[in-house]
């Protein structure tokens, strides 16, 4: 009896050790990451995706919206295909409208397969990183409504797969660089910049078809739009 008991022990621990062996785990750096950022802007993960201390579980990866839904921010989404599904990367992060303050951490860089970034409607100050141009599988980026200054960097233009950037209601200064015309993918684009036509950047960007106001108010200053270019 005593050996039936351990036979069957010894078979409950083998099935868990080989569950433990399954389920996905998020790469250490990006969750190394994801934790500095988090504290750095005051922010908590949610009991709904941070699961046992793995980020990338619960919410974060199976199909709870996570645009347009306030019961779930701030929030990330994982992407868990790597290393034969056991291996996960952050590739969506949100926080939205929750009174972030201070400059985008350094150790965002380091989500490296970040597709989607939205830090709207929060106090975040400072420049807006050169470093986020390292992040390559950027696709939409959204931080407008927060207090950001300085140039919009250069280096965003090494985002060749960007389909949306919203940069406006910020203190950026200077015009959008002729770089801009790299990103043959973009499709929106909403920031205050110094122009004098909408079309010349459309010219630049020929895959920014229509024109249309961002926001209420239009003309902000004399040579200074506040500007939406989308589909």
């Amino acid at each position: 009896m005593k050996l039936l008991h351990g036979a069957a022990l010894a078979l409950l621990l083998l099935a868990a050790a080989a569950h433990a062996q399954r389920t996905p785990r998020t790469h250490a750096g990006d969750a190394a990451a994801l934790n500095a950022v988090f504290a750095k802007l005051g922010q908590k993960a949610s009991s709904s995706w941070n699961i046992s201390g793995n980020p990338c579980s619960g919410a974060a990866t199976d199909d709870t919206p996570l645009d347009d839904n306030p019961n779930f921010n701030p929030a990330i989404k994982c992407d868990c295909t790597d290393q034969n599904g056991t291996l996960c990367h952050v590739t969506r992060l949100k926080i939205n409208s929750l009174d972030a303050a201070g400059p985008i951490p350094e150790e965002l860089r380091n989500l490296t397969h970040l597709i989607k970034l939205d830090f709207r409607k929060n106090s975040l100050t400072g420049l807006l990183p050169a470093f986020i141009g390292e992040l390559t599988s950027l696709k939409y980026i959204t931080v407008g409504t927060n207090a950001l200054s300085g140039p919009v960097p250069k280096e965003l233009w090494n985002l060749t797969d960007l389909v949306s950037l919203a940069l406006g209601s910020n203190h950026f200064n200077g015009s959008l660089p002729d770089e801009l015309g790299k990103l043959t993918k973009l499709q929106q684009l909403c920031t205050l910049i110094v122009m004098t036509s909408p079309v010349l950047y459309q010219r630049r960007c020929p895959s920014l078809r229509t024109c249309q106001p961002c926001g209420h108010q239009t003309i902000v200053s004399p040579g200074r739009y506040l500007i939406f270019l989308g589909v």
